[in-house]
């Protein structure tokens, strides 16, 4: 499978795309770009709005509204109103939030990274409905790609470092995981993993940075099933949209290798897979 150019965006760090279901749109960000964007595939344009700051995920909110993961915190961003609503720890000058994403009660997961040095001291946060933040797992290099099964009672979740997709039990009603296993460690000749999404049939989808591609995951028998071509070298998440949710959205990075031209565009490919509409915070 190949995937093909979009949208000729050319960002600087795309990431975090997130299907907006009642718009038929997809919400990704430009993270060092400062921008969020929204690209309509019926319409074929792509719009922006820039910040202040780095923007590192967005989420829809079921009030109204998005929830921001931003440089230094989380923040309420609602007809051009931005509003902190928690900043978990003091962001050192080396620290920004990265990759986040809601679980299927409302709640809102996203991670910090270390940017300069090799230190493992960024985290993984849960945002609860009600505000209330905590920390959930520490040691953590540069917090990436989540994902739940529910059907399984599973929480996937990367740390980009490390080359591995890991497992956690995780229990919907109070949010809390256990029992930590490695899924897969893909060898550095892939790419290291980044964003990922989930598919119907509990397959996972990653994005290999550096690897020129997405990889589909059987996460039970440990298996690549198959290979997405993808024409830029750093591929960086996915997610499933479209009416059917047949149709899986692709963001990458600006590089600066010179075989590299497509870097930074927005890609899709169809496949016979399906996703699941993305869940929003429920605060």
């Amino acid at each position: 499978m190949k995937a093909e150019v979009i949208w000729k965006s050319k960002a600087m760090l795309g990431e975090g795309p997130f299907w907006d279901e009642k718009q038929q749109v997809l919400h990704w960000v430009d993270i060092d770009g400062c921008k969020l964007n929204t690209y309509s595939p019926n319409e074929k344009e792509n719009t922006q709005l820039s910040f202040g700051q780095k923007v590192t995920a967005v989420v829809k909110r079921k009030k109204g509204g998005y929830i921001l993961a931003m440089t230094d915190g989380l923040y309420l961003f609602d007809a051009d109103r931005l509003e902190k609503v928690a900043s978990p720890e003091k962001i050192v000058p080396y620290h920004r939030f990265n990759d986040g994403k809601c679980d299927p009660a409302g709640r809102l997961w996203a991670g910090t990274m270390v940017m300069e040095g090799s230190e493992k001291d960024a985290a993984l946060y849960r945002l609860h409905t009600d505000y209330s933040c905590e920390k959930v797992i520490e040691g953590v290099q540069i917090s990436n790609g989540l994902a739940w099964d529910t059907k399984n009672s599973r929480m996937y979740y990367i740390d980009t470092p490390t080359q591995q997709v890991v497992s956690y039990q995780y229990d919907q009603e109070s949010g809390e995981i256990d029992g930590k296993k490695v899924v897969y460690t893909f060898p550095k000749s892939e790419g290291s993993p980044d964003g990922m999404t989930i598919d119907q049939d509990g397959m996972l989808w990653v994005a290999m940075y550096n690897g020129w591609q997405i990889i589909q995951l059987n996460p039970y028998t440990e298996e690549i099933i198959q290979r997405v071509e993808v024409g830029a070298k750093c591929v960086t998440s996915c997610a499933f949209g479209g009416e059917d949710y047949q149709t899986l959205y692709i963001t990458t990075a600006s590089s600066n290798d010179e075989n590299d031209p497509q870097g930074g565009n927005l890609f899709a490919v169809r496949t016979k897979s399906k996703g699941y509409k993305p869940d929003e915070f429920a605060g």
